[in-house]
């Protein structure tokens, strides 16, 4: 009979299966899903465009249920994101393309959304003041700026003359080609992304110098440095404004005197040189003497003091006989020292490299004038100890080895320094004072400190260091162990089994936290200590896992298998047949 019963119950399942999934759960099985998407074009940043998703039956109604509600996601987030089911927001984030994809009961459906440049809040050209000579061209950059006051790339340019016939115009990339058609001013018309424009005034100028005069007083005393002065003129002698012109300026000889791209004349030593201006293709020259003022006096610094290894350089300062300083260049300048065994110092540079403590004595000749000074070679004080790791996280047993650099106020290395290390707990961590070779020891938190040297003057004990924190953690469990695997016990009897936990190397492991969990409580159960309690006959497993203190578990969990018997007194007599 069990076997009819259990073949009839077989094919009414079947039978409920082959109706399909809403027989079972009405629950509306989905055909297809329709994904609307308005507008298609977005800015970035901007408005956002409007998604709507429909879950469909095979005869296209749609299907109004809340488990058919249509989920959207991106295929590209960085490009667009979507909010919202059933009804949702596409907001654009960059320039791009991504697909709006929506999905039901398994079926799905997508939409492509384009997002556009952001527009710009405002735009910015440069240079900001443009000008055009007649006949000739100029680009200007244009640079939108977005609402959030950043730049805007990958955008597009227009660009308009208000007035063709005084100014060109056309974009090219992102600049304007400007060109000059006759004189006057112009209104041209930067548009950016097709939607957003600005207007900015163009001069046209139209006017070209008869001549270039050059106005450079002489003769010039070397190592002076001025602006080449010049005028532009016209035929009758009048001046051009040279705003806004390009000129060029050259030397006949850079040895005596040089003039860079902006005009800046530096004379270098004696002699003459022909300076040439050209603006607009008409060029004015002047020839330049330069003389050497004589030196009558040099001043040293008196009893400098340097620090050991701390490279410097001497000052000398060469004046004339109105007190005026005079630069070295193209002068006769030699530095020695009496003893170079405390310091050395390069002969025509004035670098000074210490080299012990001690004194010299600086002798300093420039030209014809010889001066001294005396000069003392101090040790490096210590401006900071910096320690290899500012925090260490270990195990008991874990060991570290700390290292400290030592350096100058100048962020400079000091390898003749001796470092000390100390903690702030040894129970916790402990530390070799010399070599730094640190030993957690038990779980904390502990400060590990390098102490460089004492300094004379500092505050406290003048000791310059660094400090660091070691925090050691308990070791994590990897297995809970159980003995013994397997109990039996009469309903209502209790015993207790042995759990240790232990690491990786298998070493046990105090203090941890176990919970117990019965496959069937109604047979036994138990607790984290291992005291397993029988309720009724039966057999059942219950595991014994490790947990962290916020209650994940924690390393391989144990088994152990509790059979549980009838008591005596649950066995109860036969009744006699009346």
């Amino acid at each position: 009979m069990r076997y009819f019963a259990i073949r009839a119950l077989g094919l009414a399942v079947a039978s409920v299966a082959a109706a399909g999934c809403s027989f079972i759960t009405g629950v509306p099985d989905v055909d297809r899903v329709r994904v609307t998407l308005s507008p298609s074009t977005i800015a970035a940043t901007s408005t956002p465009a409007q998604i709507t998703g429909e879950a469909l039956r095979k005869d296209g109604s749609v299907i109004n249920h809340s488990r058919r509600v249509v989920t959207f996601r991106s295929s590209n987030p960085a490009v667009a994101t979507v909010s919202g089911t059933g009804n949702g927001v596409v907001a654009g984030v960059t320039a791009g393309s991504a697909y709006i994809i929506g999905e039901s009961g398994g079926k799905k459906d997508s939409a492509l959304v384009t997002v556009t440049p952001a527009p710009p809040a405002t735009i910015q050209i440069d240079p900001t003041f443009p000008r055009v000579r007649v006949g000739g061209t100029a680009s200007v950059a244009v640079r939108p700026i977005g609402n959030n006051g950043q730049p805007l790339t990958g955008f597009t340019v227009a660009c308009q003359s208000s007035t063709p016939t005084i100014l060109g115009a056309a974009a090219s990339g992102t600049n304007c080609a400007l060109n000059g058609i006759a004189t006057g001013t112009a209104v041209l018309r930067v548009t950016v992304n097709g939607v957003f424009g600005q207007d900015f005034n163009v001069i046209v100028e139209n006017e070209t110098p008869a001549s270039v005069r050059v106005g450079i007083r002489s003769p010039l005393r070397v190592g002076e440095t001025l602006n080449v002065p010049f005028e532009l003129r016209r035929a009758d002698g009048s001046v051009i404004p040279s705003a806004g012109r390009t000129c060029s300026y050259t030397s006949s000889n850079n040895a005596v005197l040089v003039v860079n791209g902006s005009g800046v004349l530096q004379t270098q030593a004696e002699g003459s040189a022909t300076v040439t201006v050209n603006c607009d293709n008409v060029t004015g020259t002047q020839t330049v003497e330069v003389t050497k003022i004589p030196v009558v006096e040099v001043v040293l610094p008196q009893a400098p003091v340097f620090r050991v290894q701390a490279q410097n350089v001497l000052r000398a300062v060469p004046l004339d006989s109105l007190n005026r300083e005079l630069a070295t260049a193209g002068r006769l300048v030699r530095f020695t020292a009496a003893d170079p065994t405390v310091l050395t110092i390069n002969s025509t540079t004035g670098i000074i490299t210490p080299l012990k403590s001690g004194t010299t004595e600086i002798t300093v000749r420039i030209d014809s004038v010889e001066r001294k000074t005396t000069a003392t070679v101090t040790p490096i004080p210590v401006g900071a100890v910096r320690i290899n790791n500012k925090t260490i996280d270990g195990n008991p047993g874990t060991t570290f080895q700390y290292t400290a650099q030592v350096l100058d106020s100048l962020n400079r290395v000091l390898t003749d320094r001796t470092v000390r290390w100390t903690s702030g707990n040894s129970a916790i961590v402990s530390i070799n004072q010399t070599t730094g070779l640190a030993t957690a020891i038990q779980p904390g938190s502990v400060q590990i400190t390098a102490i460089a040297e004492r300094v004379p003057g500092r505050p406290v004990d003048g000791e310059v260091g660094d400090a660091g924190v070691f925090n050691v953690f308990a070791a994590p469990v990897a297995r809970i162990v159980v003995a013994p695997t397997t109990v039996s016990l009469r309903a209502g009897a209790a015993t207790l089994v042995s759990l240790v936990a232990q690491d990786a190397a298998g070493n046990q492991l105090f203090g941890r936290t176990v919970a117990a969990t019965s496959a069937d409580p109604a047979v036994a159960v138990a607790d984290g200590s291992g005291r397993v309690q029988a309720i009724g006959v039966g057999t059942t497993t219950i595991r014994f896992q490790a947990v962290t203190a916020g209650n994940q578990p924690e390393g391989a969990p144990a088994e152990l298998t509790v059979t549980v018997t009838a008591t005596s007194a649950s066995v109860r007599p036969a009744r006699a047949t009346p």
